[in-house]
């Protein structure tokens, strides 16, 4: 459902706040406002279980939280030229392959993040970017540091993309 919308949460009596830790459980969310949590994950938590996805479709949003990729990429954003701003620390999945923290797809985006990316840390997983994109003409801007664990931090797989990073390549 719709992130703006009470029956899309925890029985309808309220929207996630500032100290939320906020998870996917297996469903996919429309973040269809600004966002201010303390996280958005895919992975588990008690009760929730791995997986879902947070989706933006409209350009324009800002999310304010850390991002964790689980067994599914946490944030997708599929709008149509779309601008968003991410300020939060980002994780690329520490538990599965080819998942990843923000995953760009299908338009052009320009995307801001005001916050350190890093890669996955499993074992083999070389793919769990915090960072993913497979779109033409993708602009990222990074104030702060990019690390590279098992996975890099950012994968930008058009030669039209670009990317610029204040901050420290680890």
């Amino acid at each position: 459902g719709n992130w703006s919308a009470l029956a899309t949460w925890d029985g309808g009596a309220s929207l996630p706040d500032v100290g939320d830790d906020v998870y996917a459980n297996g469903k996919t969310v429309t973040i269809d406002q600004n966002v201010t949590v303390l996280s958005l994950r895919t992975t588990v938590g008690a009760p929730a279980v791995a997986g879902g996805n947070f989706s933006v479709a409209t350009s324009g949003r800002t999310i304010t939280a850390d991002l964790y990729a689980g067994t599914s990429s946490c944030v997708t954003i599929s709008a149509s030229s779309s601008t968003c701003t991410i300020n939060g620390t980002i994780y690329g999945s520490s538990t599965t392959n080819n998942v990843y923290a923000v995953n760009i797809t299908g338009t052009p985006v320009a995307l801001t993040i005001n916050g350190n990316v890093n890669g996955g840390t499993l074992a083999g997983a070389t793919g769990a970017y915090g960072v993913y994109s497979n779109v033409n003409a993708t602009t990222l801007n990074v104030t702060g540091n990019l690390t590279a664990n098992i996975a890099p931090a950012v994968y930008l797989a058009s030669t039209n993309a670009a990317a610029t990073v204040t901050g420290n390549l680890v």
